[in-house]
């Protein structure tokens, strides 16, 4: 008797998977952290990847034991880059050097050519990697032609490629494209140049800066999901940078469930009024959705993690 295998699948026990950041990043998966120039996108995944190397909780998610990273940074200049890792280092609390030499690798322009699948694979191999983090995509590829779907295609199927050398995750970024309604004028955020990443991917977060004055030059930002498959992000994450001795950024996060949605709801075509801003607080156009978006919440659930400035 013949046996359809989907019955064993309806049958089996739930699936699980493994995480390199529990609730956030899944082993083995492929997701994009997309935010405009500026906003901290750099500095937040130095945060992820110290975190995630010395075993500290990552932007609030549960802490697990250390794990080996290689960021590959093909986006800051030297100083800034050294810069970004003290403040993270003081941040967290300045955890174990030998934590650190042991877990972490920081690859520095050594990308950007035909040749960069080549790079990737020796450190993932050199450093048995868990996570791979890519900062920026367009640069780091050696993208000609940032609207072009072949190249998207042709990069995104050597991440897939280079993934199955070991069940590591990639944490890729790029920037985002802002686009205005006529007759809002409220942004919708879409991933800049071409729709085959957001397609391939696994997960897409948007890094959003919140309402709001900033702190010290730091602003409070947001992690929202555009994009999860099975497992992943299903809240968004308040992110508040402070400063601490060091000098050093600690972050402090609130996890929250998911309201509302990166893009606003369109509107009906009849429908021609404008909404009106509060007194006090941004209009339409200065949030990136179809409700202000509010400052980090006062109260509830506030998990204290560490580091970071707002830097790209």
């Amino acid at each position: 008797m013949t046996t359809n295998p989907i019955i064993d699948v309806l049958l089996a026990p739930d699936v699980t998977t493994e995480w390199v950041v529990p609730g956030f990043i899944p082993r083995g998966s492929l997701v994009l952290l997309v935010g405009d120039a500026g906003v901290g996108k750099s500095l937040l995944c130095y945060h992820i990847a110290m975190a995630v190397a010395t075993g500290q909780p990552a932007l609030g998610f549960p802490a697990m034991s250390p794990q080996r990273v290689v960021y590959f940074d093909q986006e800051n200049a030297r100083p800034d880059r050294d810069q970004y890792l003290r403040y993270v280092w003081h941040g967290l609390g300045c955890p174990s050097l030998d934590l650190i030499a042991a877990n972490l690798w920081v690859v520095h322009f050594e990308l950007g050519t035909r040749l960069w699948p080549e790079r990737v694979r020796a450190e993932i191999k050199a450093h048995a990697a868990d996570l791979v983090i890519i900062d920026t995509a367009t640069p780091a590829f050696g993208i000609q032609d940032e609207n072009s779907n072949g190249e998207a295609t042709t990069a995104i199927g050597h991440l897939r490629e280079l993934g199955r050398i070991r069940p590591c995750a990639f944490l890729v970024l790029k920037h985002a494209r802002v686009d205005r309604d006529r007759d809002s004028q409220e942004p919708r955020y879409t991933i800049r140049g071409a729709k085959a990443w957001k397609g391939a991917s696994d997960a897409v977060i948007f890094h959003l800066r919140a309402a709001g004055r900033p702190s010290g030059n730091l602003y409070t930002t947001i992690l929202r999901p555009d994009k999860v498959r099975a497992f992943g992000l299903r809240g968004q994450v308040y992110v508040k940078p402070e400063i601490v001795p060091g000098p050093g950024i600690r972050l402090r996060t609130s996890i929250t469930d998911l309201s509302g949605v990166i893009n606003p709801t369109p509107r009906q075509p009849e429908s021609k009024v404008r909404p009106q801003a509060d007194r006090g607080h941004p209009t339409p156009s200065d949030t990136p959705s179809h409700r202000r978006l509010p400052d980090a919440p006062p109260d509830g659930p506030r998990i204290t993690t560490h580091s970071d400035p707002a830097d790209r």
